[in-house]
């Protein structure tokens, strides 16, 4: 709870302060109102932690419903590199400092998977690849087929986990002790965990053995003539 009051609370206080601001604005003499590229510049700020807080609010929800079992799965048969395309490029001003190599080969096999949950993990993960990662540092977006599974990874050069949490991260709440600088609460990767079971696959974590760490899901492969 102190967690999420915390997430809750900062950018409510931006909102506020922005609306007080442009408020007083309004209300004084034009010599001392604030210019339109100020103004502009406080709108696009208070969209972006209004955007933060429903990503927060959207987060909790689906938490609420996976450890209700009321998660309803909108499945669908589709390629994974149709999902990794439209992240790529809802999330494209994320990249400006990471250079992002995608390496899926052509002939993948088809998955039957809710394509909008696929995509809010596939974005969890990037987020979390450019926060974590060196400025400049690149990420990798790789996958490929194998005993009926395709397994996804998303690989970057940042600081790393210590390897006592590389199973902890995936639990609620949880959070590696040396991030905490970074907002966050620690639910993104537990409802990425529980997306996966819900469609019989499962998400894991690795050490690279140079720097950061490859984040890798798989899910089984749509097989003919079966449901």
């Amino acid at each position: 709870m102190n967690s999420i009051s915390h997430e809750l609370r900062t950018p409510l206080a931006i909102v506020t302060d922005v609306l007080s601001s442009l408020e007083e604005s309004e209300g004084a003499l034009p010599a001392n109102q604030i210019d339109s590229l100020s103004r502009l510049e406080l709108i696009h700020s208070a969209i972006r932690q209004s955007n933060r807080l429903n990503h927060l609010v959207e987060n909790l929800l689906d938490m609420t419903r996976l450890e209700s079992g009321t998660q309803h799965l909108n499945l669908e048969l589709t390629h994974i590199q149709d999902l990794v395309g439209v992240v790529i490029n809802q999330m494209t001003s994320d990249f400006y400092n990471h250079p992002l190599t995608v390496n899926i080969p052509a002939d993948m096999p088809l998955v039957t998977v809710d394509a909008v949950l696929v995509v809010q993990v596939l974005e969890n993960l990037l987020d979390n690849a450019c926060k974590y990662s060196v400025p400049a540092s690149p990420i990798i977006i790789s996958a490929y087929a194998s005993n009926n599974q395709i397994e996804v990874a998303v690989r970057d050069w940042g600081i790393g986990i210590p390897t006592t949490d590389l199973e902890r991260i995936f639990d609620k709440f949880y959070r590696v002790q040396h991030q905490e600088i970074i907002a966050g609460t620690g639910l993104g990767l537990s409802i990425c965990k529980g997306i996966f079971e819900a469609h019989g696959g499962r998400i894991w974590a690795t050490n690279n053995p140079d720097h950061g760490i490859k984040i890798t899901f798989s899910l089984p492969v749509h097989l003919e003539g079966l449901e």
